[in-house]
């Protein structure tokens, strides 16, 4: 835990002609996950920091009843919780088929970006999809910031 809330105390980037590239993305694993320091720690610091539709409303939930503040009612106002709450970069919400939110910190409402939807017939197990998206999320950033 130290380690980590070390790391995570200093802003972690590379520059590549001239620009800044954040280097630090993670995923919040399970809604019980939300609850532990570490993670909350390496969430708000992250520049990039992903969780499901639960996840988003566990940790949310779990930093307004650490502020004693009302818990937030939907997943936009949960992703603007979040969204307040980290120091830096961008919550990313993935929903199944309602797509994926984003929100940046500096923002005061959520984007949405929807998903193609898939044919019954053509689906077969949805186990991995979000860390395959999220590591062509993170291959497209860093790819599109690499050729700046």
């Amino acid at each position: 835990t130290a380690a980590i809330r070390s790391w995570c105390s200093t802003h972690h980037t590379t520059k590549i002609g001239g620009h800044v590239i954040p280097v630090l993305a993670m995923t919040v694993g399970a809604e019980w996950c939300t609850e532990l320091e570490p993670v909350q720690a390496t969430a708000r610091a992250a520049d990039f920091t992903f969780a499901n539709e639960a996840e988003v409303l566990h940790l949310a939930s779990t930093i307004c009843k650490a502020a004693h503040q009302p818990e937030p009612s939907d997943y936009d106002a949960a992703m603007l919780v979040i969204a307040r709450w980290k120091e830096r970069g961008w919550m990313i919400g993935t929903r199944g088929s309602r797509g994926v939110g984003y929100i940046g910190v500096a923002d005061s409402q959520v984007r949405s970006l929807p998903v193609p939807p898939v044919p019954p017939e053509e689906f077969k197990d949805d186990v991995g999809a979000g860390d395959a998206f999220m590591g062509g999320f993170i291959e497209s950033i860093w790819q599109a910031l690499h050729v700046l």
